[in-house]
This record gives C-alpha cells, structure tokens and sequence, in this order.
C-alpha cells in the first residue's frame, strides 16, 4: 500500500466526476489492503460487519483513494467511521 494523505479537496465535487462508487462488504479487515491497492478512485465501506470500521482506517491510509461508510445507522457509527478515515464533506 503506498501510504499518504487523504485525496483532498471537495468531496462531493469528487464524487461527481466518477462514474462508479464501489459498494464493498469486508468480512475481514485484512482484505482492505489489497483493495485499497487495486487502483481504485473511491470506495464506500459499509458498517454491515464488524470489519468494517477497521477497513476503512486500512483503506484511509491509501494514496489518493477517497473511502467513504455506507450502511450507517446512527450518529455513534458516523462518529467512528470519520474518526476511522472516511470522509465527510466540511
């Protein structure tokens, strides 16, 4: 994984130029790295397993590659997925 600063800039404004944003389940979280360095642009991780948090700080770490939680269900869940890494629009 090439470790590094988050993409920066307008999320939304990033998220509009692409034509697909990956819908991912992780059952492990170790399956987040080889992942997070296939290339891609964007992922939302969702929160439907206990893996999912700890994904996305795995995935966060990546080069350029903007993560985002999915399946959220209550403020405490988005609480820990910013603090995981996932971004939010400021």
């Amino acid at each position: 994984m090439t470790p590094g600063p988050p993409a920066t800039g307008d999320v939304f404004g990033q998220l509009a130029t692409m034509r697909v944003i990956p819908v991912v389940v992780l059952d492990e979280s170790a399956a987040a790295a080889p992942l997070a360095d296939a290339g891609l642009p964007c992922a939302e991780i969702t929160l439907r397993t206990a893996a999912g948090k700890a994904a996305i700080s795995i995935m966060a770490q990546q080069r350029n590659l903007l993560v985002g939680a999915g399946t959220v269900l209550d403020a405490g869940q988005a609480e820990h997925a910013v603090e995981a890494g996932a971004r939010a629009d400021r």
